[in-house]
C-alpha cells in the first residue's frame, strides 16, 4: 500500500472482505493462518535473519522502543506479538522486581522459541498464546504496552487497536514499532527496494532453507499503512498524544500513544 493512498481507498480495501497478504489478496478469515504458517517456518531462525537482514539495525531500534517506554520498577508490561521476547527480556530488568512483563504471541513456534530464549538467558516471564484481535486480558490490566515488527502481520489492525487501549490503564502508554516504507526523497531508497526484493529473499533461503517466507515480510512491508495514516487510525479508536518518528536509516517508524 502506497503512503499516497487516501483513507478511502484504505477503507474500499478493508470493506470488501479480502485483506492484504503481501502483494495477494485473501479472504479475512484466512490471514491469520497464512501468517501463523510463515513465523512457524521461520521461528528457528528468525533471530538470526533479523541481525543479517538488518545489518544489526533492529538491536538498535528495539532498545531505543524500550528507552520511550519509560519503564519503572513495579510496573506491568504487556508485549504483543512478542515473538523470540527481545523487547520483553529487555524490559523485564526495568520492572523487577515487583514489576510483571507478559508475552503474547498467537503462534506457538515463536512463544515457545521466546520461551526458550528465556530459560536460557535465566528468565522466567509469563507467556500467553492470544490473538491480538482479542487479548484475554481485564480492561486496564496493564501500565504499558509495545509491539515489534508486529502490527503490519494483523488482520483487522482496528480491532487490534481498541485491544491495546482497552487492556491499557487510564494514562498508559503504547509503543508499535515497524516497518514502514522508504519516502521518495531518501537517498538511500532505490538501495533499500533492490535490498529487499532482491537480497532479502536469498538471505532467507540461506538462514532458512526457503525464500518464500521472507517474500512475504517484504511484500507485508509494501502493503501497510503509511505512517500518517497508522496515526489516524490510533487517533479513531481514541488514543491521544498520537505521535511518530522514523528512524535511522529509514524504512522503520515508532509509534507512541496515551490511553
Amino acid at each position: 500500500m502506497e503512503q499516497h493512498e487516501s483513507r478511502i481507498e484504505i477503507a474500499l480495501k478493508e470493506d470488501n472482505n479480502t485483506v492484504d497478504f503481501g502483494h495477494t489478496r485473501v479472504k479475512q478469515g484466512e490471514k491469520s493462518g497464512l501468517v501463523r504458517e510463515v513465523f512457524s517456518e521461520v521461528s528457528e531462525t528468525y533471530d538470526l535473519f533479523n541481525d543479517i537482514a538488518s545489518l544489526g539495525f533492529h538491536r538498535i531500534w528495539k532498545k531505543y522502543t524500550i528507552w520511550l517506554l519509560n519503564l519503572r520498577s513495579g510496573e506491568t508490561l504487556l508485549d504483543v506479538a512478542s515473538g523470540s521476547g527481545d523487547l520483553a527480556i529487555k524490559a523485564t530488568e526495568l520492572v523487577k522486581p515487583a514489576g510483571t512483563v507478559v508475552m503474547c504471541d498467537i503462534n506457538d513456534r515463536m512463544l515457545e522459541h521466546g520461551r526458550n530464549r528465556c530459560l536460557d538467558e535465566g528468565r522466567l516471564i509469563p507467556l500467553v498464546k492470544a490473538n491480538a484481535e482479542s487479548l484475554p486480558f481485564m480492561d486496564d490490566s496493564f501500565d504499558k504496552l509495545s509491539i515489534g515488527f508486529g502490527l503490519r502481520n494483523i488482520t483487522e489492525k482496528k480491532r487490534a487497536l481498541k485491544e491495546f487501549k482497552r487492556v491499557l490503564r487510564p494514562g498508559g502508554k503504547a509503543i508499535i514499532l515497524e516497518f514502514s516504507q522508504m519516502s521518495e526523497d531518501n537517498p538511500i531508497k532505490k538501495v533499500y527496494d533492490w535490498y529487499s526484493y532482491s537480497i532479502l529473499p536469498k538471505l532467507g533461503e540461506l538462514t532458512a532453507g526457503k525464500s518464500g517466507p521472507y517474500s512475504y515480510l517484504v511484500e507485508s512491508i509494501r502493503e501497510y499503512p503509511g505512517p500518517n495514516q497508522i496515526s489516524e487510525l490510533l487517533k479513531s479508536v481514541g488514543f491521544s498524544s498520537v505521535r511518530f518518528q522514523p528512524l535511522f536509516p529509514g524504512g522503520v517508524t515508532v509509534h507512541q500513544v496515551t490511553k
